[in-house]
């Protein structure tokens, strides 16, 4: 099983565009071709109007080894996955045939399309990070677990959004729909696309207003404990190799109590440099007290002169949305699955812990305000970049209010839908192994956005949990507003707490030194990335400039910018060359179509 070192597609399209598709498809060998495509497959499946494809990429850990010309078959199985841990009633009758009821037990990153003799289905998980983006020209839909695949197979061309460019920046993903590539859109979990000769349709096959479905506050805790327990062990399959990401936080030791309440056999990990580092010795106390093996997971620095090239491979597989820095290669992953404390925060009110109680009904004004932080990590930038991100706000908001829930809970659901589903994407490293989010289930994440708020701000879910499994493991109450303090105190302090948060600080000197290391990269994220005009035609020069003047000073927050926008430029660099590569008609594929039978 590929998990998340592949690509696949399925497009929709008249018989007499299927040669053109397929051209297309073949200079996306080519933009792939610095991941080490392992293996091409394409074919076409005429009787659904439906071209489907596969690449399969080596992972990370082996770039540094000889590449080797991929095996390019010209027929891809008519079952195609991606992402997992698939369930084992998923093969191509279970698909093809699974009720509403059953494929909601897909609570995981995935995509999954099977073809029968009249009728063929693709759908995405109802849980976990965006698996599935789209995009339509004429009479061309295509569907792809990348966007640039997407964005290109059905318009023969793909192109930056700079209105997207300031959700980039303030939030670290692009929410909603919207994707960083104009006309381009991420795909809603629970969707399935139907498709039977000369016709198709895509719905929904667990309404949100139903999956974000609110339980009663009693019951809530006992819930969101069983849901937990009972989800991990249903998704994590037997007799695999099972790592957990731990660190010392809430989420991770909860995920790591809850396995071993389970019953499941795992390892702990923790990436870091050494184990002298923060993280791996608070997560060797962990692991200690909870009778688990643990390890260091390292990575190798790369040199200067690698670097560029680094950043030019992973950013098709990141497709601009995550920083890169072009220092390292991770260990190659050795385990079957990944599993890690994602979507926690959904019960430990990551947004408004701090001015939950400034408003005990808040409206969308204020919820509005509350994520107004949000500008402060593009401050300097121009209006028009403030107004976009404005606008995207609103309709995150509107988006949630459409599941039902309004006041706080709806920033749960941002939470869950943009944070967790968007910004969970940009961070699905490419590897053989899975990766399962423990908290994400649309099961878990009712129970959580129904538990109490006192207790949503308190972390009273993990630490009770801990205090019933694992005592010695206890996290302190996280410190909160004191209701004895007057609104309008407790509104400025808020406000004063967020700023604070953001300000610039000091840079990790991890990251410090290894920029004075590497001068070449230094210079051309400084002096290159940080001119384009792609970035100054919404974002503005001051804010260029601005950035700049505190990357080169090491002020972290600048830093981490510089990082995406060096991301977001070499993504920009890279479909320029795929466009250039249409435009000349040169392919490194055989064009001879090879229809099924």
């Amino acid at each position: 099983m590929a998990g998340l070192c592949s690509l696949i597609f399925v497009v929709a399209v008249e018989e007499g565009r299927i040669g053109h598709v397929r051209q297309r498809a073949q200079h996306l060998v080519d933009f792939y071709s610095p991941l080490n495509i392992l293996s091409v497959a394409i074919t076409e499946l005429p009787r659904l109007s439906l071209v489907v494809g596969e690449y399969r990429f080596q992972p990370p850990g082996a770039l540094s080894q000889r590449r080797h010309a991929p095996n390019r078959g010209t027929t891809a199985s008519t079952q195609l996955k991606w992402g997992g841990p698939f369930p084992a009633w998923l093969d191509e009758e279970g698909l093809l045939t699974g009720s509403d009821e059953r494929l909601r037990t897909l609570d995981r990153t995935l995509a999954a399309f099977a073809a029968g003799p009249s009728s063929a289905r693709l759908v995405t998980g109802c849980a976990g990070a965006t698996s599935l983006y789209t995009a339509r020209a004429n009479e061309t839909e295509a569907w792809s677990t990348h966007a640039v695949a997407a964005g290109y197979l059905a318009h023969g061309h793909v192109r930056l959004d700079p209105c997207a460019l300031p959700q980039l920046f303030a939030a670290e993903f692009v929410g909603g729909t919207q994707t960083q590539l104009a006309d381009v859109t991420a795909v809603p979990r629970a969707t399935v696309v139907e498709f039977a000769p000369e016709r198709y349709k895509t719905r929904a096959y667990w309404p949100e207003r139903e999956r974000y479905a609110k339980l009663a506050a009693a019951e809530a805790f006992d819930a969101a404990e069983r849901a937990l327990i009972e989800s991990l062990d249903a998704r994590l399959p037997s007799g695999q190799r099972v790592e957990l990401g731990l660190t010392a936080g809430a989420d991770s030791r909860v995920a790591a109590v809850a396995l071993k309440k389970a019953e499941r056999s795992f390892e702990a990990i923790t990436v870091a440099p050494e184990s002298g580092s923060d993280d791996a010795r608070g997560a060797a106390v962990v692991a200690r007290q909870i009778g688990i093996p643990h390890r260091i997971r390292g990575y190798e620095l790369q040199p200067d002169e690698k670097a560029l090239d680094l950043i030019n491979a992973e950013v098709r597989w990141s497709e601009g949305i995550a920083p890169l820095n072009g220092f390292a290669i991770g260990e190659a992953e050795t385990s079957d699955l990944v599993v890690t404390g994602g979507g926690g925060e959904i019960a430990r009110a990551w947004y408004y812990r701090w001015k939950a109680r400034n408003y005990r009904h808040p409206r969308r004004r204020q919820l509005a305000r509350v994520l107004s932080h949000l500008h402060w990590r593009i401050g300097g930038a121009s209006a028009r970049a403030h107004e976009l991100l404005d606008a995207a706000i609103l309709r995150w908001l509107d988006a949630a209010f459409c599941t039902g829930h309004d006041g706080w809970a709806a920033l749960d659901v941002i939470y869950d839908e943009e944070r967790l589903g968007r910004w969970g994407r940009a961070r699905l490293h490419r590897s053989r192994a899975p990766l399962l989010y423990a908290f994400s289930t649309p099961t878990l994440t009712q129970a959580f956005l129904s538990l109490p708020l006192e207790d949503r701000i308190s972390d009273g879910f993990h630490r009770q949990f801990l205090a019933r499994h694992a005592p010695s493991l206890i996290v302190p109450r996280p410190p909160a507003q004191r209701r004895a303090l007057p609104r309008s105190v407790r509104r400025l302090s808020a406000a004063v707490r967020h700023r604070r948060g953001l300000e610039d600080v000091p840079g990790d000197p991890l990251v410090a030194e290894m920029l004075r290391r590497r001068p070449r990269t230094r210079e051309h994220i400084a002096d290159d990335v940080l001119e384009r005009e792609v970035l100054a035609s919404v974002m503005g020069r001051a804010w260029l400039r601005r950035t700049r003047s505190a990357f080169l000073d090491g002020q972290q927050h600048a830093v981490d910018t510089a990082f995406l926008a060096t991301s977001i430029i070499a993504l920009d660099t890279a479909i320029s060359s795929l466009n250039a590569a249409s435009r000349t008609g040169s392919s490194s594929l055989p064009s001879d179509p090879t229809p099924d039978g």
